[in-house]
């Protein structure tokens, strides 16, 4: 009964997006630590790289979905300011 109510709702297209993200994350995920079980090898940072994107995705809708409406105009440029801001931060530490 369950799965027929699931089939009759119609998803959005922020539902579909998050249902994406999420498997794009679980696929990457276990592509990446499938070859590590029983070897003492450990993925590089490079190897998540591809995860990024659908983690970005998960995090903007949460971000989203958590502000009140009347700030959600402000969400991109505020997003785009922290990352700039963070990019900054790490170049300062490395050098």
């Amino acid at each position: 009964a369950a799965i027929q109510r699931w089939r009759q709702q119609q998803l959005t297209a922020t539902d579909r997006l998050l249902a994406l993200s999420l498997l794009a994350v679980l696929f990457i995920l276990t592509q990446v630590w499938t070859p590590m079980l029983g070897q003492a090898w450990q993925p590089q940072g490079r190897y998540l790289f591809s995860a990024l994107l659908p983690i970005s995705v998960i995090l903007y809708l949460g971000w989203e979905f958590a502000l009140p409406a009347r700030w959600r105009p402000y969400l991109n440029p505020a997003l785009l300011l922290g990352l700039v801001g963070l990019n900054f931060l790490s170049w300062l530490v490395v050098t």
